[in-house]
């Protein structure tokens, strides 16, 4: 949200992110038929569409143990790294409210905080 200069670009940021969280659904028949195949397991590790893809491919096989704890693994340390970039973005660009910043702040942001 900090990013987004106001609520119209935090829809369009929002719309943006969807997509990867939307990529499994779009790629079930390439899953379904090899759910146990290089493009199933890599999605299924991959945070933004594991959840629902390990959902998908449980359903259709038996996932290996490994790849599900991976997966929760992964997720949760995207989890604390993201809340961590966030937390230096927030404080480099909490005096900038109302301005809009763009991609070239956010660096220099995660770079001097």
């Amino acid at each position: 949200g900090i990013i987004a200069g106001d609520g119209q670009q935090a829809q369009q940021l929002a719309g943006m992110l969807s997509f990867f969280g939307l990529a499994p659904l779009w790629l079930l028949g390439l899953v379904a038929g090899e759910p146990n195949g290089q493009l199933a397991v890599a999605l299924s590790l991959f945070p933004l569409t594991a959840p629902t893809l390990n959902l998908f491919r449980m359903a259709l096989t038996p996932v290996p143990t490994w790849q599900l704890s991976a997966a929760l693994g992964l997720i949760l340390v995207s989890l604390f790294v993201s809340t961590w970039f966030v937390a230096r973005i927030f404080r480099s660009v909490m005096l900038l409210y109302g301005q809009r910043i763009r991609p070239r702040q956010v660096w220099q942001a995660l770079r001097s905080a």
